[in-house]
């Protein structure tokens, strides 16, 4: 079952926070649950989400988004090239990432320590320009904007190791790709019909 949560400018603009808590999760519920989320015009969506983990005591991750952005900042990789604040409005695509609260995780052995939040966005312009990067600040809404959120608490963080090479902690694609019998790109596999 869903729950729902309604972020409002009034809120957003005194620094209060809005009237109803964040869902929590009970010891007796389920240990992941589904949060829609709306964020009205002017307030930070990042700050939204953020504020759902922190005050709920739980681990996050965005499932879909969709809406309109004012103006938002970006940081592409390397992080040695400074953040761009770009204004909009532009229309949300897409909007991904996790948040592990207190960085509460079960790290299982190979496995790499994810941060312990990163987010990228995705936007196009009126003209259909597509653009995106990692955020690195403010995301506002123009309009409203709509999140889909998993919370959940203490996940555990796995090493994908392909089958037949459990002993193998070398980090070599080619080594990684050599049980794909498809090398070739050959993609009559796929075809259905007999």
């Amino acid at each position: 079952m869903a729950k729902s949560l309604s972020i409002n400018s009034d809120s957003e603009s005194s620094g209060d926070y809005p009237a109803s808590p964040p869902p929590a999760l009970d010891e007796n519920q389920a240990s992941m649950k589904l949060v829609i989320v709306n964020v009205a015009a002017g307030c930070d969506v990042l700050k939204s989400i953020l504020d759902i983990g922190r005050r709920g005591h739980t681990s996050l991750a965005v499932q879909s988004a969709s809406g309109t952005i004012a103006s938002v900042t970006l940081r592409h990789i390397p992080h040695s090239v400074p953040a761009l604040r770009v204004y909009g409005p532009f229309n949300l695509l897409s909007l991904t990432g996790s948040y592990f609260y207190n960085n509460q995780h079960t790290l299982h052995p190979g496995a790499t320590p994810p941060p312990s939040f990163s987010f990228g966005i995705h936007l196009s312009t009126s003209d259909g320009h597509v653009f995106g990067g990692n955020i690195d600040g403010p995301v506002i809404a123009s309009k409203n904007v709509s999140l889909t959120i998993f919370t959940f608490k203490n996940p555990g963080i796995d090493k994908y190791v392909p089958e037949g090479e459990e002993n193998d902690d070398q980090n070599d694609n080619n080594k990684n790709n050599k049980n794909c019998n498809n090398s070739r790109g050959d993609l009559s596999m796929l075809n259905s019909a007999s």
